[in-house]
This record gives structure tokens, sequence and C-alpha cells, in this order.
């Protein structure tokens, strides 16, 4: 079964992510628990801040440079849910709720916009660590919603 799971992952989110590398990809996949660095190189490479070429470290410190990481983080750093929903929250126009909408992405809101819109299991725990995969499954979920919405699709 995880096999099947791991091969439609992998199946469903090559299309959004076809300029990241194998490696990159393949690493991601394997990792029992994600990275800032490996969340800000899909960030930062679906932003076009920084080659497909780049490495976790070039991608963290581009979005660090936006001010969407804290201060005191380094790419090794692991990452959970809520801080990863903050930096994807800053690729895609996504309208959200209220107070998503007046604290202008706050990771709190960002978390719970990403809960309702089912990007994010509702099981969930927002200090929970994710592994390689389920961040891959949140950024495909959150690109097929938020880019076909913000073109205008439903």
């Amino acid at each position: 079964m995880k096999k099947i799971l791991l091969f439609l992952t992998t199946f469903l989110i090559m299309p959004s992510i076809f300029s990241q590398t194998a490696e990159f990809i393949t690493n991601f996949l394997q990792a029992k628990e994600a990275t800032f660095g490996q969340v800000c190189y899909l960030s930062a490479v679906c932003q076009e801040l920084v080659p497909d070429t780049a490495n976790e470290t070039e991608a963290f410190n581009a979005v660090f440079e936006q001010g969407v990481i804290p201060k005191g983080k380094t790419p090794e750093d692991k990452i959970n849910y809520l801080q990863a929903s903050h930096i994807f929250s800053k690729i895609w126009n996504i309208k959200g709720g209220l107070f998503f909408r007046i604290t202008k992405g706050n990771p709190r809101y960002a978390y719970k916009q990403f809960k309702t819109d089912r990007v994010i299991p509702a099981s969930a725990d927002p200090s929970l660590i994710p592994a390689g995969t389920d961040i891959l499954n949140m950024y495909t979920v959150g690109e097929k919603r938020y880019s076909t919405a913000s073109r205008g699709e439903n």
C-alpha cells in the first residue's frame, strides 16, 4: 500500500513541479521529516526566486529575504505544518477568510485556511512535523486549488 501511495504521489506531483530535479524529489519523498530547506526549495522555485538548479540553502535564503521565515531557523531545521502553511501561503493568491486577510496571511490563519480548503489533512496538528510525501501532497493540492482559482477556473 505504501509503495502504491508513493507512486501515486509521485505521479500526481510531477506535472506541477516538473522543473525540480529528480534527485531532490527522490530525497524529498524519502524524508521522514521535512525541513525548512526542502519547503523553501519548492516555494522559491515555484515563485521563480531561484532557478531549479539552486540548492536548498539558496532557496531558503531567497524565502528568508521575503520575511517569511522566523529568525534563527536554518535550512536543516525540521518544519511543522503551521510553518509550511505560512511559506506555501505566499506562493498562491489565496482569498482566505476574514482573519487571514486582516492579518495578511498570519501563519495561524494560513494553517486554518489550508485545513478548511483541505490542503492539509483534517487530522493534522499544527505542531506535527510532516514527512516529505505529506509536504508534496500539500503542495500538489494547493497548486491545483489555488492556481486554478487564481486563473478564474474552477
